[in-house]
This record gives structure tokens, sequence and C-alpha cells, in this order.
């Protein structure tokens, strides 16, 4: 197992070699470069330097990606994460920290990224402790893709993410809401909402939830009709709906008081999006003991479609081994 606090603590000779390799990228000699790359951080391992093919790694991804040779920095990416693998590294700040790091240098969201993301994630379900990966891995390809507007992505990302993951997801569920998918503005936070409590993040829900609600009081006032026993009441019944079932849920009401609050909005959670509906069944297995027989989940084929099989390793393994 590797031991990331001394990752920083390369030689000499590292940091040389390093200096003439993007040397040769600043002269447009990409493919030498990559070469270098390659041959020197497998001649690091077989010396059991590891921290020095580490650094070396990461600093050619970052180097190559300055002049756009995405498709090299991807593969010293993959080298990099089979490194990870192979030598047991486990996450700590900084093991992320280089991943996030190069993750970031790609201008755009494209096919290595995406690949590079699930390598990522599959690593630290590996050797993390969280179940659907490091959640700042989660939270910066998230800010990635709400970058781009692709807030499908973001939504997933955001969601498996920290807890400033659940404040920006509330900020970009109200952009969303203002981009004219949707006549009901509380649809996207409900989405949110009740996927943060499909995987019993419940205080990943409030402060979601509290972003949003900010977002609206401040932009759109008008939509708050009422206000009872401190709680604001929204011109959305979806919006509504979350708010009283984060409260239930919060207070460890009776069971009686959720299957009432469900009656009066299921017909208006699945005209809204029947995934909203398969949402709930799990969170009324989840916190209430109830359970409901369905042949299809369209929330487990999400996860399962989400956290399938990360590109495989064995091309570059082979790889590896035609250097040696």
């Amino acid at each position: 197992m590797i031991s990331t606090n001394s990752f920083s603590k390369v030689s000499r000779g590292t940091q040389k070699n390093l200096n003439n390799i993007n040397a040769s990228i600043k002269e447009g000699k990409y493919y030498e470069a990559h070469q270098m790359l390659h041959s020197v951080s497998q001649r690091y391992v077989k010396q059991r330097k590891i921290n020095d093919a580490i650094h070396l790694l990461h600093n050619g991804a970052k180097s190559l990606l300055n002049y756009d040779q995405e498709g090299s920095a991807y593969d010293l990416f993959k080298r990099l994460i089979n490194i990870y693998n192979n030598e047991s590294v486990m996450v700590t700040e900084e093991s992320v920290g280089r991943l996030i790091d190069i993750l970031n240098s790609f201008k755009s969201i494209n096919n290595f990224t995406e690949d590079a993301m699930k390598l990522s994630i599959a690593w630290s379900i590996k050797f993390g402790n969280t179940q659907f990966g490091d959640q700042s891995i989660h939270h910066a390809y998230g800010l990635k893709c709400l970058k781009e507007k692709k807030f499908y992505n973001a939504e997933m990302h955001f969601v498996f993410g920290n807890l400033d993951s659940a404040k920006a997801l509330g900020i970009m569920d109200y952009q969303w809401s203002t981009e004219g998918y949707t006549s009901d503005y509380g649809h996207f936070i409900a989405r949110a909402i009740l996927q943060y409590l499909a995987i019993k993040k419940l205080s990943n829900a409030r402060t979601c939830l509290s972003s949003f609600c900010e977002k609206i009081k401040a932009n759109k006032p008008d939509c708050i009709i009422h206000n009872t026993n401190n709680v604001d009441l929204y011109s959305s019944s979806l919006l509504n709906y979350c708010q009283v079932l984060i409260l239930i849920i919060e207070r460890e009401n009776t069971i009686e008081q959720y299957q009432q609050l469900n009656q009066k909005y299921e017909e208006t959670l699945y005209k809204a999006d029947p995934f909203l509906t398969e949402l709930v069944e799990h969170i009324s297995e989840i916190f209430f003991n109830i359970r409901k027989q369905k042949p299809h989940n369209m929330f487990e084929d999400l996860i399962n479609s989400f956290f399938g099989p990360a590109p495989s390793n064995n091309a570059l393994t082979s790889e590896n081994n035609a250097l040696d």
C-alpha cells in the first residue's frame, strides 16, 4: 500500500526527466513526449519508485492537455489509475486531488472525460469508504457538467456528491426550471430531493431544498402563496410535497401521516414524471418499511447503468507488458 503523504517527495532525476519532457511538448513533439512518459513511468514502477511514477504521469497528462493532446493525456490517466489499483493507493484528499486536477484540465466533456470519470469512481469505490464513489470526484465532475448545461449528468453527480454539491444542485435546479423544459418550477427540485432521500442523504436533501427556495424567494417571491408555522407554501405542488416529506422524515412522524401525504400527491407525482413515483416507493421502503412489488424499476436501472463496468484496463496491462 502506498503512502500518499510522500507523493510530493520525488527525486531530482524525476523532475529533470519531467523538465525534458515538458520541453519536448513545448516544441510540439507530442508523440515523442508521450512515449518518454510511457517508458520512464514504466521503469519507475519496475524500480518501485511508485511516487515518482505517479508524479510523472500526473504532471505529464496536465502538460499534454495544455496543448490539447487529449488522447495522449487520457492514456496517461489510465496508466495512473492502473498504478492506483495495482498498488492499492487509498482514497485521500491528495490521491483524489490528482485525478480531479487532470479531469478539470480537459476543456470539455467528451468520451475521454467520461471514461476517465468512470475509472476514477470505480477506483474510489474499491479503495474508499463510499458506496457510490468519492464525493469530491462527483462534485467536481458535476460542476464540469453544469458549466456545459448538461443538467441531467450534473444532477446525477451532485446527488452522489457532498453538501457543496447539494447546494449547487439546488441552485442548478432553479436555473433548470427557468429553461422552459416544464411548466412546474418544482419539477427538477423534486427529482433532486427524492433521489437524495432514496439513498438516505437527508442532510443533502435539506441543503438542496434550502438552496432552491432561497433562489425562489429572491427571484420569484410571488410563488410564495402562504406561510404556516414558519413554513412557506408555494404555488408548486411538487415543491410543497418535498417540504412536507422532509419534515415528516425529520420528525419521525407516523406512517399514517406519510401515507396521507402520498395519497394527496400521488396523481401529481405520476403526471409530472413516473420516475418520481418510483423514487417515492424506495423512500417508503427505506424510511417506513412499506414495500411494493413492481416488475420494473427505473431508479435501479439508473444506478446500475451509471455504476456499470468501468473502461477495462486489460489493454493497458498489455501495453505495459509490451514495454517490459
